[in-house]
């Protein structure tokens, strides 16, 4: 659940940056430009410029480690096996470190907000 909840952090940086209001009616993004990045993180943060320029090197790897931590995380809630111990805190690292650098960042990107 930790995944979601940054993917749906992403999509909400995504959708006021651009001031995105049908995406569900408009998933082409002929409206507003913008097509919705689906379950992909680097995916998302291309489509916020401010963000994806001051995206240090690190926290990369920690998108990608939420991202995959054995699997895709949307595919693990078919896999069924679990993380090791290591694997888990890790993981944990990464989504604390992740989730505060998206919430510091947030002003930022919605400064350069589109009318």
């Amino acid at each position: 659940m930790g995944a979601i909840s940054i993917e749906c952090l992403l999509k909400s940086l995504i959708v006021e940056r651009h001031n995105i209001t049908g995406w569900g009616s408009n998933q082409d993004g002929t409206m507003h430009g913008i097509t919705n990045p689906g379950h992909e993180f680097i995916d998302a943060i291309h489509k916020l410029p401010e963000l994806r320029k001051r995206i240090p090197r690190n926290m990369i790897s920690y998108f990608e480690r939420l991202q995959q931590p054995r699997i895709h995380y949307i595919d693990m809630r078919y896999d069924g096996v679990d993380l090791d111990d290591h694997s888990i805190q890790e993981w944990k690292e990464a989504y604390i470190r992740v989730r505060a650098w998206l919430l510091s960042q947030r002003s930022s990107i919605l400064k350069g907000k589109r009318a």
